[in-house]
């Protein structure tokens, strides 16, 4: 039992590293790790283990039919916008299967993970999150340099000559703006042998989640911060008032200010929402189909002989709003209102460390989603999928508590 528990620890570690690095290494991990848990449970008949695992819970269950409700839903809205081909304008939308679907497997990691950490005692937990401690130090510090020279991939800023996003390896500084948000607060609650390389790691990630200069996360971080504060009430809240405090006064810098007031791409998203909207009204039932929303608004432009600024809608519920409609939206929020709820009664529990941590990196997660689609992003949605895992493994872990 030993050996196995140390061959899951390793391979959990190996994928959850690779989710801080870039987007190759993040699909190697995430395949490697399904295909050692799938080979693992075959060899050791554990495959009818851990559809137990899930049914025995009427918790887990729950969330595992609303995944697959949600997962349904987006389904249908393609068979509708196959069967009765969507019209925009004087064209009608090409219909697109692979690029669609092919992120529905992301929803099973959750489980799998969360089934792979319960197997692992307190003291390997511990060495998951120390692991993936040290990587999140040696990138953040990587992050605040890149924001001076733009190594070793550069992403200017605009209006803001010689200074770059802090992109990393994820390409972009919106990616970055929604995966750091995860290790930061996990790490905020985390035991570090020596307390100031915590500080050290907790500082660097959070200039370089100010270093990728989004608007967004500029408001939403500070309310993560402070809801973290209100769950606590420790010491350690003296800590989340030092981050607000310094973010007060880096908001007051002629650059902050200056990105803060710029309208670029301001009112690009205002009308990708309005035509999304308009999508919706056209389509109420199932929309147009899940993840058509960016070749549906080129359409209409190129009918309109407009050279504008097209893509996805730029906001998570207005991405599913337009694209699966009405039902798809309703399983959408389903499934986030039992995510945020079962979060929070974890952090307010507080018999899970991670708990509080998990729960304010998922608002903040939230609230960048509403001027982005990283929901459906596959760079963040490895970090977002092992929040759940995450949120599986406490709620498990204490449910015994909870009788």
């Amino acid at each position: 039992m030993m050996m196995v528990r140390t061959f899951i620890l390793y391979w959990l570690s190996f994928y959850w590293i690779t989710t801080l690095i870039a987007m190759a290494p993040m699909s190697i991990g995430a395949g490697a790790f399904m295909i050692v848990s799938v080979v693992g449970w075959v060899r050791r008949r554990e495959v009818g283990s851990f559809w137990q695992w899930i049914h025995e819970d009427p918790w887990l269950l729950r969330f595992w039919r609303l995944t697959l409700i949600l997962l349904f839903t987006l389904s249908a809205s393609l068979v509708a916008a196959r069967i009765f081909p969507i019209q925009i304008g004087d064209a009608i939308l090409p219909f697109y299967v692979q690029e669609s679907v092919g992120k529905f497997w992301f929803f099973i990691l959750p489980f799998v993970i969360g089934y792979s950490l319960q197997k692992l005692d307190e003291s390997q937990i511990h060495k998951i999150v120390q692991n993936e401690a040290w990587v999140f130090l040696a990138l953040s510090l990587v992050g605040v340099q890149q924001f001076f020279t733009g190594w070793p991939r550069e992403q200017a800023i605009p209006d803001l000559a010689g200074r770059f996003h802090a992109i990393l390896g994820l390409g972009h500084h919106l990616s970055v703006a929604s995966v750091w948000i995860f290790p930061f607060f996990i790490l905020l609650d985390h035991r570090w042998p020596r307390p100031w390389l915590k500080a050290l790691a907790l500082l660097a990630g959070a200039v370089t989640l100010f270093f990728t200069f989004s608007r967004t996360l500029w408001v939403a971080f500070p309310i993560g911060l402070l809801v973290y504060a209100a769950i606590k009430l420790r010491p350690r809240w003296y800590v989340v008032l030092g981050f607000l405090a310094g973010g007060s006064l880096l908001s007051r810098l002629p650059a902050v200010q200056g990105r803060l007031h710029a309208s670029l791409g301001v009112q690009d998203r205002l009308k990708l929402w309005n035509l999304n909207w308009q999508f919706f009204l056209d389509h109420p039932i199932l929309g147009i189909g899940f993840r058509h929303n960016e070749r549906a608004a080129g359409l209409w432009y190129e009918q309109l002989h407009q050279d504008a600024f097209y893509g996805h809608a730029h906001n998570n519920f207005i991405e599913i709003l337009a694209g699966a409609g009405t039902l798809g939206i309703l399983a959408f929020l389903a499934w986030n209102l039992f995510v945020l709820k079962s979060l929070y009664r974890l952090a307010i529990e507080a018999r899970f460390n991670y708990a509080a941590g998990l729960f304010c990196a998922w608002i903040v997660f939230e609230l960048n989603g509403m001027t982005q689609v990283n929901f459906w992003e596959g760079k963040v949605m490895h970090q977002m999928m092992w929040a759940l895992g995450w949120m599986i493994y406490g709620w498990k872990s204490t449910q015994a508590n909870r009788r």
